[in-house]
């Protein structure tokens, strides 16, 4: 006879419950998404430019950014990282 606590009745409800939460989030994430197949975006390489940073810029999904070296945001700097953008480092 299988004792079951008070415990193990939740988690054996909620479980399922949370699974189904998180692929409907994951398929409205993807939904809202305008962004293009990540084998369609072009590849942008970006370097420090001889310690002068980033500059105040934002990535966008549209592009994969590829970092050569060490790539700093100065102070000074933004660099805003839109949601589904891809950063590489060589």
């Amino acid at each position: 006879m299988e004792y079951l606590t008070t415990k193990s009745i939740i988690m054996k409800r909620l479980l399922p419950l949370l699974a189904l939460f998180a692929v409907a989030g994951m398929h409205r994430a993807v939904a809202q998404c305008n962004c293009p197949p990540v084998n369609q975006r072009p590849t942008v390489v970006v370097s420090d430019n001889s310690g002068a940073g980033t500059g105040t810029t934002t990535w966008t999904c549209a592009n994969t950014y590829l970092l050569d070296g060490y790539v700093f945001v100065n102070s000074g700097q933004a660099l805003t990282i839109q949601p589904g953008t891809v950063v590489k480092g060589l």
